[in-house]
């Protein structure tokens, strides 16, 4: 496990996630001890400063992304790749392909891996206000939710930028005056399936790594897996079903709610995760 903070809301500075760096991190974790930032700057080409730079926010995201761990001594980072940073690692370093960006994108959101702000925004407050938000309310929400104002800069240029998540196509400003977010809901790609069911598994052993049966509502209400990837319940159950006839897992309907039986692993999915580009 990481031991660098989940409290540290503003952990991008002004900077929004670029791929390229994070492929570059992938190249020197677990090849290096402990480094400082002038020294993965220095490694990789990332560029860094004396008070700002690129180096330590791109660290935290590699890690919300679940591709590394890290361990922070003083002013240095020990970066090791976990088994989903690996898996990247060896088949699309430089994640180009829309499938390595949609699990990223969802590790990043979660309550259990990923960064505080990408949370609150994609799996409560859209809950709140709906797919249509105005940037305004966002900012006022997180500022009650945190205590603190939050830079939502890098957040919005995230979903903008060729060089990062842009192609998912997961959000967009409808209204540049008035700043309104838009959530692009319900988009269902099937090379994603084996992400979809990754993603799921990750969360259910993170919440009780003993147990194979779960509700509907534990992914639902409190994971909020369906909210990863910007879905309906309606979808989600959907999704389920489709996991269900891979027989990934199995769903027993006849109880209240329904509940969700693990039949593998999510280790076991991980050579199958790029396995359904065509």
């Amino acid at each position: 496990m990481s031991n660098t903070t989940k409290g540290n809301l503003n952990f991008h500075e002004s900077f929004c996630l670029e791929l390229e760096y994070i492929g570059k991190i992938l190249q020197i974790a677990d090849n290096y001890g402990y480094l400082t930032k002038e020294e993965v700057s220095e490694l990789t080409g990332i560029p860094t400063g004396d008070k700002s730079g690129k180096v330590e926010p791109h660290i935290y995201y590699a890690n919300y992304m679940n591709l590394i761990d890290v361990n922070k001594d003083g002013g240095k980072y020990l970066l090791k790749k976990t088994d989903l940073g690996n898996l990247i690692y060896n088949e699309d370093l430089f994640l180009v392909e829309n499938v390595s960006k949609a699990m990223c994108n969802y590790f990043l959101n979660s309550e259990r891996f990923g960064a505080t702000m990408w949370f609150q925004i994609f799996r409560i407050i859209t809950d709140k206000y709906g797919d249509v938000i105005n940037e305004e309310v966002l900012i006022n929400e997180l500022k009650d939710m945190n205590g603190i104002k939050i830079n939502l800069t890098p957040f919005r240029s995230t979903y903008r930028n060729d060089n990062s998540l842009k192609s998912l196509h997961l959000l967009e400003i409808i209204d540049e005056d008035a700043r309104k977010v838009k959530f692009n809901k319900n988009n269902i790609n099937k090379d994603l399936m084996y992400v979809y069911s990754y993603t799921l598994l990750k969360e259910l052993e993170a919440l009780d790594v003993n147990r194979q049966e779960f509700t509907v509502s534990e992914i639902i209400e409190d994971i909020k897996w369906h909210r990863g990837f910007c879905w309906d319940e309606e979808v989600a159950m959907n999704v389920l079903d489709e996991l269900s006839d891979m027989r990934i897992l199995s769903l027993n309907k006849q109880l209240i709610p329904v509940t969700v039986i693990k039949n593998i692993n999510s280790e076991d999915l991980l050579d199958k995760v790029y396995s359904l580009l065509s």
